[in-house]
């Protein structure tokens, strides 16, 4: 009887976490993933220590990553500096995402919120079923404190965040009465706690190197759904229950 119960309890488990929508990540190779691009477009991306300007840079190397990625992976775009705007959602439509990216202009609200930023990115990733990266671009570090909540939205989604800095490391840069210092601690402790990378771009050279190595690259975090495995393993522990219950002269 306790061993008939232990069954029963086991198989109903199993019903309810398949009905459940039960999905298993794991880091692997796949070309199945979408992608959101997240571009820090505070006023200090407006200086001139790339060539022609820090966005600049960065609208030229989002284009040719655009140009490397696989034509299924789906792509949005937002922009953050103290607040976050969606410029485009999900889409595998590259040309009109370009235009997008050519267009965004820097925020006149002054701060950069990565907090927000990852989880707005999250959100736009949050119903796919495929691998969830965002690629988050700064040249700064987050003036407001909801880094904490936005690692832990990203990770409970299973969102994979690569972050790539760019700027002066060293030293403070002044350009139209700002200031800019780039975080990379920051940015290694949110790519290292989300499964994902960190990168730093010291020209712009390098950063048109670094979108191109990011869209070749074939390691995500990959959802395996269970539901199909845990109806399967319900059956067969209801056969074994069967079998008991025969052996114990319960079914004649």
């Amino acid at each position: 009887n306790l061993l008939s119960l232990i069954l029963r309890i086991t198989i109903l488990i199993f019903l309810i976490f398949s009905a459940g929508g039960m999905v298993f990540w794991y880091q692997g190779p796949s070309t199945n993933f979408d992608i959101v691009l997240a571009i820090d477009s505070s006023s200090s991306m407006l200086a001139t220590d790339y060539n022609p300007s820090r966005i600049d840079s960065a609208k030229n190397s989002i284009n040719l990553f655009l140009d490397a990625l696989p034509g299924k992976t789906q792509i949005g775009l937002i922009s953050f500096a103290g607040a976050v705007l969606i410029e485009h959602d999900l889409t595998t439509d590259y040309g009109e995402i370009k235009d997008v990216v050519n267009n965004v202009q820097v925020s006149a609200i002054t701060g950069t919120d990565f907090g927000n930023a990852i989880i707005t990115s999250s959100n736009m990733l949050k119903e796919g079923n495929k691998g969830k990266k965002v690629i988050l671009l700064t040249d700064g570090q987050s003036s407001i404190d909801s880094i904490k909540e936005g690692v832990e939205y990203a990770k409970l989604n299973n969102v994979q965040i690569d972050t790539i800095g760019m700027a002066t490391t060293g030293q403070l840069v002044s350009r139209f009465n700002l200031t800019s210092r780039l975080n990379e601690d920051l940015l290694k402790m949110i790519a290292q706690d989300t499964g994902g990378d960190y990168y730093f771009a010291e020209d712009e050279n390098s950063l048109a190197q670094i979108y191109e190595n990011v869209a070749v690259s074939n390691q995500h975090l990959i959802p395996v759904k269970l539901a199909p495995i845990l109806i399967l393993l319900a059956i067969l522990t209801l056969i074994i229950h069967w079998i008991v219950l025969f052996q114990i002269g319960v079914i004649p």
